[in-house]
């Protein structure tokens, strides 16, 4: 899986929006707002190394690669999102989180079981792999609920919970 990290370098620097620096980088905001929003499907080098330089980082900055792409469902019932992350020597884990849902909120959390699974999975990787992740699964329950916005609540344990 090959993610972008654009969204948190220009959350962390102050002033700094997708037009503006498609802007001020003098790349098209299409190009800026694909990397931001992990919606890219092809990258322009051009345009990256162009990006690169504008802000001083190396690709590896916005751009990271992790062995590995997750699919990700949600039962019929609705009351169930599963993650299945294939890795690239074909292994797999599942997870299976629970979903408690009071429109227009969706609380979502790691079942039990899967906790230290979870942890562990996530404790060392990219903060941008995460939050991908987390708007994967909120964008899937918006299909499935047929809901044209909901808030998505992200609980993997009864201490951390953040609104997306």
């Amino acid at each position: 899986m090959i993610i972008s990290n654009l969204s948190m370098i220009i959350d962390k620097r102050k002033g700094m929006t997708v037009y503006g620096l498609s802007q001020a980088a003098n790349l098209p905001r299409t190009f800026i707002q694909g990397l931001y929003d992990n919606s890219f499907q092809m990258l322009n080098v051009t345009y990256l190394n162009q990006l690169c330089k504008f802000l001083k980082l190396d690709v590896n900055d916005i751009i990271c690669y992790f062995p590995f792409d997750f699919a990700i469902s949600v039962s019929a019932d609705k009351q169930k999102v599963v993650v299945k992350m294939d890795f690239v020597d074909e292994s797999f884990i599942i997870f299976n989180l629970d979903v408690r849902l009071k429109p227009p909120i969706a609380l979502v959390s790691v079942s039990h079981d899967d906790f230290e699974n979870w942890r562990s999975c996530f404790e060392h990787e990219n903060e941008a792999l995460y939050l991908h992740l987390l708007e994967v699964i909120k964008s899937k329950l918006i299909e499935a609920l047929d809901y044209k916005e909901l808030k998505v609540g992200f609980a993997p344990s009864i201490t951390m919970f953040t609104e997306l």
